[in-house]
């Protein structure tokens, strides 16, 4: 983890910082902050195309292009399964609480990185937060794409229950997908709306976050960051893109940096 923090920061130097132990990238607008997003970069194995992705949509920034009014808050952070150093930070579904991961194993104490990670999320009020994460298709065979989950509510109206997404939310993760699928293909496998026991199907490549057993659906948001988000009111989206371990890993890693470039796109064209 050291040399590569060393690494980041020579290469970024005065867009760098540290919050403990995690590496900072933020990027000032050249006028007044009207906006901030927060982009973190979460792994799962020793595949480091999150975190890429992460760092590719920095180095748009290094010149003297910059957004107008977003300012761009960046965090690269990896799990502990290998890549690079074993930081241990966060898996791909967040955590099982009160499961974490510490060291590569199942802990129940909250590692020092999680609560550094915790703490950036909640220290301000963000207007989004978009986490960039991977599934790896030997565990989860049924992820076979790209794909997004949004913030959710579910709504009574009479007798029917019906999910909600906020429209906001609908724009942003159609801005997502429409530039991440110039990469990658959108998630499309599923059992008659169902991926495994943790998603249900929304449309082709949005996917809710529930707790999926027999014929009972309950929206259920298990990612650790997203739960922080949902805490403190922020938007927050997670980009998934499945991978293989021992697969060329760089149509998902161009995927994200699409995404999360279009989306800052999508903000200083709404100014």
């Amino acid at each position: 983890m050291k040399p590569w923090k060393r690494s980041i920061k020579s290469e970024f130097k005065g867009m760098y910082s540290e919050h403990g132990n995690l590496p900072v990238i933020t990027v000032n607008p050249m006028f007044s902050v009207e906006r901030h997003i927060l982009m973190l970069g979460s792994e799962f194995g020793d595949r480091g195309f999150c975190a890429d992705s992460i760092l590719n949509v920095a180095r748009q920034f290094m010149g003297d292009y910059k957004p107008f009014y977003t300012k761009v808050t960046l965090i690269p952070v990896l799990d502990t399964e290998g890549h690079p150093g074993k930081c241990g930070i966060i898996s791909p579904e967040g955590f099982e609480s009160p499961s974490y991961l510490s060291g590569g194993k199942p802990s129940k104490e909250m590692p020092a990185d999680v609560r550094d990670l915790l703490s950036i999320v909640r220290q301000e009020k963000y207007n989004l937060v978009l986490q960039a994460t991977s599934i790896a298709k030997e565990s989860w065979p049924y992820c076979d794409g790209y794909f997004v989950v949004p913030a959710v509510s579910v709504v009574s109206s009479g007798e029917k229950t019906f999910f909600s997404i906020r429209p906001e939310t609908k724009d942003i993760a159609g801005t997502l997908l429409s530039a991440a699928k110039q990469h990658a293909r959108l998630q499309s496998l599923n059992t008659e709306g169902v991926v495994g026991d943790r998603y249900v199907v929304a449309r082709e490549g949005i996917l809710l976050p529930a707790s999926v057993s027999g014929e009972s659906v309950e929206i259920h948001t298990r990612n650790i960051v997203s739960l922080a988000c949902i805490e403190n009111r922020v938007e927050c989206i997670t980009l998934v893109a499945a991978s293989s371990k021992n697969a060329d890993c760089s149509a998902p890693r161009k995927a994200h940096t699409a995404a999360l470039e279009a989306v800052i796109r999508l903000y200083e064209k709404n100014n």
